[in-house]
């Protein structure tokens, strides 16, 4: 899965508001939004997909979709998996989890270990909570 487009499209609410023209994160939402809209024009993304996008970029879980997505919210969150590895797929870069492994090791000089600590974290059923400071951090 993208762990980095899932994110991206989980708190676009939040990235959006907080109106940092500059952020990294405004900057590769955009890309990706951008990227959602050339792939629905050419017929690789359906109006369901798009729907199921725009409802969890409004900030909802998916836990409140069984609904409109599929027998299940597990169904759903499988299509949202989906959904994101696509759109990552036809981004590339940084955008595939590979790509943003690779690119954090070289922004940040990790070593081996961080980076397989990240590549864990980001496959983690954690995958989307951030890790609160403890009086032992």
């Amino acid at each position: 899965m993208s762990w980095y487009v899932s994110s991206l499209l989980k708190n676009s609410l939040s990235i959006k508001t907080d109106s940092d023209f500059e952020s990294d994160q405004y900057n590769d939402l955009l890309v990706i939004e951008k990227k959602i809209d050339e792939l629905y024009k050419l017929g690789l993304i359906s109006d369901d997909e798009i729907r199921l996008i725009e409802y969890i970029s409004d900030g909802k879980p998916l836990v409140n979709s069984m609904d409109g997505f599929g027998k299940n919210r597990i169904s759903s969150a499988i299509q949202f998996n989906k959904l994101c590895n696509k759109i990552a797929f036809f981004a590339g870069g940084y955008f595939t989890d590979d790509g943003y492994i690779e690119y954090m090791r070289r922004k940040y000089n990790l070593t081996d270990e961080q980076v397989n600590r990240m590549s864990q974290y980001m496959k983690s059923k954690f995958k989307h909570k951030l890790r609160r400071k403890t009086k032992k951090n």
